[in-house]
């Protein structure tokens, strides 16, 4: 507990510019590629300060409410839950879902993408744009691959109504032809899944369901 004041002191006298460095990038992505941990390290760094000052845009979900009915904690806690849920998919008792996890490749990538602050959370606006403006500039600064760039784009689905307001406009495709259009391969999708798992699982206390679980993995002919 001493260290932990002592750090929320010192980040009093630091400003987001002390933390672009090439150390301090190399650090958060060795962090976030840990197979395990890595959700709670994340977490400390989030209660003092540290994640803030290097993801700057992580200042504004602080006690942030989601004002949704299902929605029960705050966006930062939300998130961190998330991220610590994601360390223990490797022993997730849903076959389905463990299986999933395992056979990705790259796991940093599910980290960054969950961090990445998105749609209503960060602020008023073109949500979807402000987030995707955030998330390329922390891959550009991490030094993501072209490969892990273009999988995190795959995650830039517009929201349900804007889509749809849209396709009024005549200005939108439908919203499968735009995520078939992102998601272009097997992973992507495998990806977009566990965040979607992970997203309903940690909105509130039950909204993961076994109704929702078998709608996510059963097609539809829709």
């Amino acid at each position: 507990m001493d260290l932990l004041n002592y750090i929320r002191t010192a980040m009093q006298s630091l400003s987001p510019q002390d933390f672009r460095t090439p150390a301090v990038d190399s650090l958060f992505l060795h962090i976030v590629s840990q197979d395990r941990d890595a959700g709670r390290i994340l977490g400390i760094m989030h209660e003092t300060g540290v994640l803030a000052g290097i993801i700057p845009a992580f200042s504004a979900l602080l006690c942030k409410v989601e004002y949704q009915s299902n929605h029960e904690f705050t966006v930062d806690q939300h998130i961190l839950l998330a991220l610590r849920a994601l360390d223990e998919l490797g022993s997730e008792p849903d076959l389905h879902i463990r299986g999933i996890y395992q056979s990705l490749e790259n796991k940093r990538l599910l980290r960054l993408c969950r961090l990445a602050p998105r749609h209503r959370q960060v602020d008023a606006g073109d949500h979807v744009t402000t987030g995707t403006i955030i998330a390329e500039e922390m891959c550009d600064r991490l030094g993501l691959s072209v490969d892990e760039k273009a999988a995190r784009g795959a995650f830039d689905i517009q929201p349900p109504g804007a889509v749809h307001a849209g396709l009024r406009q005549g200005t939108r495709r439908s919203p499968v032809a735009n995520l078939a259009d992102r998601v272009q391969d097997r992973q992507a999708l495998d990806m977009l899944y566990l965040l979607t798992v992970l997203d309903i699982r940690y909105v509130g206390y039950k909204t993961w369901t076994a109704w929702r679980a078998r709608l996510l993995r059963t097609p539809t002919s829709a």
